[in-house]
């Protein structure tokens, strides 16, 4: 019975296996957490192995054994592609968060400031890098992660891992959704860029009023003090706004599936 089992499984479901595994390789290369270069290699190999044997049960196509090699490369790399697309619109509400933090620096006088991004591999703005950290912390409050991986099942259900994906259309919606990272970005930062338009104004009144007084010396320590302030304060406004627009990215990946779905 166990050797039968094993000899159905190898030739109806293990190519089936291989094609879903390459899906969930493209997420773990763009998604938020899953795909951050500072959690070690072999931990990222077990968590990757782990969620393909989790994704099995929900694996319902069949593939033969003798499937032609050629198409079974296409179906890999369209699986791929598809679970990289997958990751990369959750993380474009992480990309979102940061370039409001980088627009916070801009305003407070921190444009120079900038540290080591592991990530990415470059220098990033100091306050994006904290903007960023703060929206994965947020990410996994919200079990983010749970949540992508019931989006991966559906999925599965909705775009077999024989089928062929629209790129042109996969193309598109992404076109749409890093149009809205810059769009959220500026939304966040508008709170700060109004304050900071505001203590402008104050020290302009103060240098008319006050001729003896150097604005330049004291205008730019005030505004970092300040910055830092009102930041503080709006962590609170800043985290809850942020995870709505969280839920709403992953929740569209829904839409986007049926969309891309044959």
């Amino acid at each position: 019975m166990i050797m039968e089992a094993i000899e159905s499984f190898l030739e109806t479901k293990f190519l089936a296996w291989l094609l879903a595994s390459a899906r969930i390789a493209g997420i773990f290369t763009s998604a938020p957490v899953l795909s951050a270069q500072a959690v070690p290699l072999n931990i990222r190999l077990l968590s990757f192995l782990a969620l393909s044997y989790l994704s099995l049960p929900a694996i319902k196509d069949v593939v033969w054994l003798n499937t032609s090699i050629w198409d079974v490369v296409l179906w890999s790399m369209s699986n791929f592609l598809l679970g990289v697309f997958v990751g990369t619109v959750a993380s474009l509400a992480l990309y979102a968060a940061m370039y409001a933090g980088e627009i916070f620096g801009i305003q407070m006088g921190f444009a120079l400031a900038q540290v080591f991004d592991p990530e990415m591999r470059e220098e990033t703005p100091i306050l994006g890098q904290l903007s960023l950290l703060l929206a994965t912390y947020v990410f996994i409050a919200l079990k983010g992660h749970m949540m992508l991986y019931k989006t991966l099942l559906f999925s599965y259900e909705k775009i077999p891992v024989t089928a062929s994906v629209n790129f042109s259309e996969l193309a598109n919606e992404m076109l749409r959704r890093v149009g809205d990272v810059f769009l959220l970005g500026v939304q966040f930062g508008l709170p700060m860029i109004a304050f900071m338009l505001l203590i402008s104004l104050t020290l302009g009144v103060i240098s008319r009023l006050i001729p003896q007084m150097n604005v330049f010396i004291i205008g730019l320590p005030v505004k970092t003090l300040l910055g830092i302030l009102i930041f503080a304060g709006l962590i609170w406004v800043w985290a809850d706004a942020y995870g709505e627009v969280l839920m709403k990215f992953i929740l569209d990946l829904d839409h986007l599936i049926n969309t891309l779905s044959p």
